[in-house]
């Protein structure tokens, strides 16, 4: 059974390394990437595997550096509209090294604003 428990924490540890990342969005701050294989649509909600990767280092809630970020979101094509199902934020650019918090699920609907980088997310995989 320990064996089985640590497979799986490496199998999922190792998930960011194995995705094959789509660049979306190049802003000043951040380029965002999502995984064309693990989209998904049910309706109008399209939920995909997302990475974040900073420029400039960032602070997590905790005080701890970070440069990348990975985890599930869902956009609603039809309301314009983006939600977080999970994230994990990570030490080293393209969600590699130590990660710096726990996986975190907010749930709550935020309206995208035009223009923005999130707004060019949505656009590409609601296109698919």
């Amino acid at each position: 059974m320990k064996k089985l428990a640590i497979a799986l924490l490496l199998g999922g540890l190792s998930c960011a390394a194995m995705a094959t990342w789509v660049r979306a969005s190049d802003d000043s701050d951040v380029v965002r990437y999502y995984d064309a294989a693990t989209l998904a649509r049910n309706g109008t909600v399209v939920t995909v595997a997302e990475l974040s990767d900073f420029k400039r280092g960032a602070t997590a809630s905790n005080d701890r550096i970070f440069l990348s970020a990975t985890g599930q979101r869902q956009y609603d094509c039809a309301a314009a509209r983006v939600r977080t199902v999970s994230l994990t934020r990570f030490e080293g650019p393209m969600g590699t090294g130590r990660a710096v918090d726990g996986t975190t699920v907010s749930g709550e609907w935020e309206a995208v604003v035009p223009g923005t980088a999130r707004a060019d997310v949505l656009k590409v995989v609601c296109s698919k």
